[in-house]
């Protein structure tokens, strides 16, 4: 009769250190990944692609395709703060102030921002309904007349400190409220209605 030994598997010195090593690459990429990197003017420059995209060379490093522009800080008025995106995933850094970059990359900054936050302010609500879980709108804005769709208000309306209102629709459009007490009668009861 044979008996079968059955061996622990042997975990040599150099299998564990080649693991170790691996988990520590990985690490410190992570780490790179997550640092935040604080960019000054003169680091780097902007330009637009032949395809519209925005460009961004960090001198001395890489050049970035498909550049997107976040303000840090976004339902804040005053917060100068901007973010650099690649390809609106990974952050590249944050720009302080962007008051000191120079005129052309000031420019294309302000084009991006003015683009991604553009918010029409709500002067008045001509209607307003609920059916089937959905809500629907219809604003009188600064822009002409608007047609808004929400599902859950929770996610939908942001009420900010300096009393302003925040009204965001299923595609993403974002309307803004100044003061909903500065609003005609018909229009606080409208708002009522969700508070």
């Amino acid at each position: 009769m044979t008996v079968a030994t059955i061996e622990k598997p042997k975990t040599p010195a150099k299998a564990k250190a080649k693991r170790h090593e691996q988990v520590n690459v990985w690490q410190e990429a992570h780490e790179q990944e997550t640092e935040l990197r604080i960019l000054t003017t003169e680091e780097f420059s902007l330009m637009r692609s032949e395809g519209g995209q925005l460009r961004m060379t960090i001198f001395n490093d890489r050049t970035y395709f498909g550049v997107t522009v976040r303000r840090a800080f976004p339902l804040t008025k005053d917060a100068p703060e901007i973010s650099f995106f690649h390809t609106d995933v990974r952050e590249i850094g944050i720009l302080e102030n962007p008051a000191t970059l120079s005129q052309s990359n000031l420019a294309l900054v302000e084009e991006e921002l003015t683009i991604r936050y553009f918010r029409p302010l709500v002067m008045s609500i001509a209607s307003f309904k609920e059916e089937y879980g959905s809500l629907y709108w219809t604003l009188h804005t600064e822009c002409g007349v608007r047609e808004l769709i929400m599902r859950n208000v929770s996610e939908s309306v942001r009420f900010l400190k300096d009393g302003r209102m925040i009204l965001s629709d299923i595609y993403g459009n974002n309307y803004e409220i100044e003061d909903y007490e500065r609003l005609d009668s018909a229009s606080q009861e409208y708002l009522a209605r969700i508070m």
